[in-house]
């Protein structure tokens, strides 16, 4: 019931309708196709947890597919967390080189701020392009504990790891020159929508870009008059993702965006 609320919240009440005609249909006269997100997330949940290389190399636990419902903090936007699940390596590494190249951004002026980071591999991962500043924003306390092990292992200096709620933390007044935010869609639809209303409420002076992996709610996005789409392209993913990724998925949709909230 959480996923189908979340499904609704994000896809609005048609799609959801159509989805769960087409889940009933299904079952009655077993007939096949693509299940709707529903059905997805509950096959995944009788796989098998793989240990990223990932971890190996960096002696760090990063692994694993944690639902949002085991994530439960007491705070309201516990409802709409999605789930912990580390980025793809590789879909990371080249989503950031297309943005720089595509926007002529230098890294070392540069702030990466990930919102819902989790256990730490994307602020890892960042720390490899010579940011000025790289931070991290997690809900869980249990993801954060993680997140801080993980960093301490792995020699992370120069790395800020935030136990907080990502549309409630005051990056505005925390941080100047140019953000990259970056989301691997940690969150659905109504948090979102507050994170933006304060980006554009902020009318921050310096430039803003946001890196969406798994761009779900890129709808919501478009219908913001101060966000431009750069561009959007599906990444195939290395081997080394490919084997370990819990959903057999060899390809990984990552989309970028130019924010300016004083429009």
């Amino acid at each position: 019931m959480r996923r189908w609320r979340q499904f609704l919240a994000n896809r609005g009440a048609r799609a959801t309708a159509q989805a769960l005609f087409a889940g009933v249909t299904r079952r009655l006269f077993k007939a096949d196709g693509t299940p709707p997100a529903s059905e997805l997330w509950r096959n995944a949940d009788a796989a098998p947890d793989a240990p990223h290389p990932f971890d190996a190399e960096f002696g760090a636990e990063t692994s694993g597919l944690i639902w949002g419902e085991h994530l439960a903090t007491g705070h309201p936007h516990d409802a709409w967390n999605t789930a912990y699940y580390g980025i793809a390596p590789s879909a990371f590494r080249q989503g950031l080189q297309i943005l720089r190249e595509s926007a002529g951004l230098d890294w070392r002026q540069c702030t990466f701020i990930d919102l819902g980071s989790g256990k730490g591999r994307a602020v890892l991962l960042a720390r490899e392009h010579s940011f000025a500043r790289v931070v991290g924003v997690e809900l869980s306390p249990e993801l954060h504990a993680v997140a801080i092990a993980n960093v301490s292992r792995a020699g992370g200096a120069g790395i800020q790891l935030i136990r907080g709620d990502a549309a409630e933390f005051p990056w505005e007044q925390a941080f100047t020159g140019t953000l990259l935010f970056f989301l691997y869609n940690p969150f659905s639809r109504p948090v979102l929508e507050k994170f933006l209303r304060r980006l554009h409420a902020s009318q921050y002076g310096g430039d803003v870009y946001l890196l969406y992996v798994n761009p779900e709610l890129d709808g919501l996005l478009m219908r913001q008059p101060w966000m431009e789409k750069l561009w959007q392209q599906t990444i195939s993913i290395g081997d080394a993702d490919r084997l370990a990724d819990r959903f057999g998925s060899s390809t990984e949709t990552v989309a970028a965006y130019r924010c300016r909230p004083q429009l």
